[in-house]
């Protein structure tokens, strides 16, 4: 944008006698100079709005599909299928209610798995805006110390496991478990349970294919992360997902249908823009990743 003193040079271009002053009589030199450096400024901003968009549209690839919004205080039981109703006194254009619930629409990442092993990773060396109150600043950073230093956290993992006895056949960390990982050890640890890599010797191939469509996809988010310079994405997640039964796997092998495993980034609510980008979050994928990198390295001795 302009600051104030740009904006009154426009507001003199503008008017009817450009380039003369009263003061200094002809002035037409420097009106000609002054629209010149606007002009600049103006194209300047053009480009870096397009940039951005184009960033943004390659940052797209990394997030589950956009279908919209849906207003969960219109869509209920009850008139979720009625279509909007016309009035003839306003060119029969449809009118909606009013919106009062808005939640964006995207695609569910685990459908199509049959037993979905999840991890959901919160990103980044803090996890509050630079304008949160110290209040919650200081109960943002005691919730983890680590994270300053690791760049993320386990939020909550899952993995199927029908001989663990629950009911839903499903192994469960909850947020407890991922705070209580101090140690690099111990967070590398807790993605090899995640990705079977401990099966008292048993096969683990599929743990590292598993990895290494991961890895790649990560590599690809770093490398959007190492370009961006004007967005910081505080207290957002990467969620990993990929299929936990080993028999609906060998049926979906037998058909050709085998599902992909899903790496994809979630939680935008702290979104903001940050000149210089996120170094935080640039910092816990790269750990991420080296991470990742070792488990794989691992599987492959």
């Amino acid at each position: 944008g302009m600051s104030a003193k740009e904006f009154g040079i426009l507001q003199k271009c503008r008017h009817p006698c450009v380039g003369y002053h009263p003061d200094s009589g002809s002035n037409t030199t420097n009106s000609t100079h002054a629209q010149d450096s606007i002009k600049t400024k103006w194209a300047k901003s053009w480009q870096n709005l397009a940039n951005e968009m184009e960033s943004l549209k390659e940052l797209a690839k990394f997030i589950s599909p956009y279908h919209g919004f849906i207003d969960l205080n219109y869509f209920d039981e009850e008139n979720a299928n009625s279509p909007p109703s016309f009035n003839s006194s306003n060119n029969n254009q449809p009118q909606y209610p009013k919106i009062v619930s808005p939640y964006l629409l995207l695609r569910n990442l685990i459908k199509p798995y049959t037993h979905p092993n999840v991890i959901d990773i919160k990103m980044g060396t803090q996890t509050y805006e630079p304008s949160a109150p110290k209040s919650k600043r200081i109960r943002e950073s005691d919730k983890y110390p680590s994270q300053s230093e690791i760049g993320f956290r386990i939020v909550g993992m899952r993995v199927y496991d029908p001989s663990c006895g629950s009911e839903d056949g499903y192994r469960y960390w909850n947020k407890s478990f991922g705070v209580s990982l101090t140690k690099r050890e111990e967070v590398l640890d807790a993605l090899m349970v995640f990705f079977n890599c401990k099966r008292n010797g048993g096969d683990v191939s599929y743990a590292k294919l598993i990895l290494v469509e991961m890895v790649s996809e990560l590599k690809k988010i770093k490398a959007w992360f190492e370009m961006n310079t004007t967005l910081a994405f505080y207290a957002s997640s990467i969620l990993m997902v990929y299929e936990g039964s080993n028999e609906a796997l060998s049926s979906e092998l037998k058909k050709g249908e085998c599902e992909d495993p899903i790496l994809k980034m979630i939680d935008f609510a702290h979104v903001c823009r940050q000149e210089g980008g996120d170094g935080g979050y640039l910092k816990g994928i790269s750990n991420l990743l080296a991470m990742l990198e070792e488990v794989l390295e691992k599987l492959r001795v």
